[in-house]
C-alpha cells in the first residue's frame, strides 16, 4: 500500500502528464483556428 506522501508524488506525475497533453491538444486546436480564419461546430466535428 503507498503512503500518503508516496499517493500525492503518482498523482502530481499523472497531473503533469495529462497537463502536457491537454497543452499539445490546445495548440493543435489553436492552430487550426488559426488556419482556418474562425471556429464552428461543423468545424469542430472535422478537426477533432
Amino acid at each position: 500500500m503507498l503512503t500518503d506522501e508516496q499517493l500525492a508524488d503518482a498523482l502530481a506525475l499523472i497531473d503533469s502528464r495529462y497537463q502536457k497533453v491537454i497543452k499539445l491538444y490546445l495548440q493543435k486546436v489553436g492552430k487550426t483556428i488559426n488556419k482556418i480564419g474562425h471556429l464552428s461546430q461543423s468545424n469542430m466535428v472535422t478537426t477533432c
